[in-house]
């Protein structure tokens, strides 16, 4: 192969692993310099990767000419003998549009792939376009991960030519005599990305030739540092992790022992992330304002947070879930003997025994009164303790245990009417505990 730029994208490839041999690849060609590029380059690959190339192309329905843009990128596909799919946008956005076109078009490749049993999606991205991406995310005040750049793969997704420089790619075009299009709206500065790259990047290279390499030295240095953080960060939210259900992620609030708060700041976003929080909606203050509220000690405090995210410290230890306001209330369950139920997250369970542990608290089936239901609490629920005169309502009792709010909104007591007659792992009510001749016994329990 005497051709430097299709030796450097074809070590790219294996450098990454992007692309196994048999592979069904589609290249995304908008009809550009830089798509055109890989679709001829990855075209005269194929048979030294041993690989199929077929051409898919998204008209965003944006501009006047891009059914023009759509006729180019199937002529070229024609001319290179491959198999060619196009589709224009019905609904092209009307805010939001580049972030919007973006998801419209990813959606578009990834349906394509699954009909015809493609393997990868290749896009044309360079390395300027990943120091740009770094650019734009160093002036969000991103952490390391996010400045890394555009990654070479990313699930179905690969860059072949994330090593070359742009002006490499014209060049060697230029030699080959192959053309392309020009989309006019990279040529303004509406959009940060195109000022980056149209201002910024230029008076870089100006003030440090070979800037742009250097930055993407760094970042790729900076995305390496952050995953491997990322990853210990994961280890850490999976040590700390007392319980993981459908409400939510509880930690040890003492996690972190004396870690600095850029490593906490991650396990908190790991976390955010495990409940289905985006973690760059978590921006420093909110991290902040979580760290102050964790570090207080101070049980009871909630913080609510961007995506929906409620945070609780209390007795269960550090909660993360979806802000829900009230709970809903639980369905009413009508006590049986035996039963099993998936109840608040948990199972709830209520089976005939024989016999049981010494400390075991078992219930007399027939001194529990008819109609007894299992349910959520309510207000006015109250419980009548052998050594209290009178009655004591079911709320102070659950904050003197120091039951966890984020448990005990959520854990099915056994009423009659609202008096408590059993509360998982707290409390039996004298009336329906078994003694010595009592039967049947049942053994009663909710677990998470």
């Amino acid at each position: 192969m005497n051709d430097s730029i299709l030796e450097a994208v074809a070590d790219s490839i294996d450098k990454y692993s992007l692309i196994p041999p048999g592979s069904r690849v589609l290249v995304a060609h908008s009809g550009g310099p830089d798509s055109t590029a890989l679709l001829h380059i990855m075209t005269r690959l194929a048979p030294l990767l041993g690989i199929t190339v077929e051409s898919v192309h998204f008209d965003h329905a944006l501009r006047p000419e891009s059914p023009a843009d759509a006729d180019f990128a199937e002529r070229t596909a024609t001319a290179l003998g491959l198999n060619f799919t196009r589709e224009r946008d019905p609904s092209p956005p009307s805010s939001q549009i580049q972030s919007m076109a973006r998801s419209a078009r990813y959606a578009f490749f990834h349906t394509v792939a699954k009909s015809q049993g493609a393997t990868h999606v290749a896009t044309g991205h360079t390395l300027d376009d990943s120091v740009e991406t770094s650019i734009m995310w160093m002036l969000r005040g991103a952490g390391p991960t996010a400045f890394g750049g555009i990654p070479a793969a990313r699930g179905i997704f690969v860059r072949p030519l994330i090593d070359l420089r742009k002006s490499e790619i014209l060049e060697w075009m230029a030699r080959e005599g192959i053309s392309f299009v020009t989309d006019r709206t990279n040529e303004t500065d509406k959009y940060l990305r195109n000022r980056i790259r149209r201002s910024v990047i230029p008076a870089m290279e100006q003030v440090a030739p070979g800037a742009v390499t250097a930055i993407a030295r760094l970042a790729s240095l900076s995305g390496q540092m952050g995953r491997a953080m990322d990853h210990k960060a994961q280890s850490a939210l999976t040590a700390a992790t007392r319980r993981m259900d459908a409400a939510g992620l509880t930690l040890d609030p003492e996690f972190s022992g004396d870690a600095p708060f850029v490593f906490r700041s991650m396990v908190y976003k790991a976390a955010a992330s495990a409940v289905g929080v985006k973690p760059a909606s978590l921006l420093t203050p909110h991290l902040e304002a979580l760290d102050r509220m964790i570090l207080s000690g101070k049980l009871g405090r909630k913080l609510d947070l961007p995506g929906g995210l409620c945070v609780v410290l209390d007795h269960a230890g550090l909660t993360f879930g979806m802000k829900s306001g009230q709970p809903p209330p639980m369905e009413i369950t009508p006590l049986q003997c035996p039963m099993d139920a998936a109840v608040g997250g948990g199972k709830l369970s209520v089976e005939l025994v024989v016999e049981c542990g010494p400390e075991e608290q078992l219930a007399a089936v027939d001194k529990i009164p008819e109609g007894a239901v299992f349910r959520n609490r309510r207000p006015g629920d109250y419980l009548l303790p052998v050594n209290l005169a009178g009655h004591k309502k079911l709320k102070k009792f659950l904050i003197d245990k120091k039951a966890a709010a984020s448990i005990r909104e959520r854990m099915p007591i056994l009423v009659a009417g609202q008096e408590a007659l059993w509360i998982p792992g707290l409390y039996m009510a004298p009336s329906i505990i078994a003694g010595h001749g009592d039967t049947p016994q049942a053994r009663i329990t909710w677990t998470l």
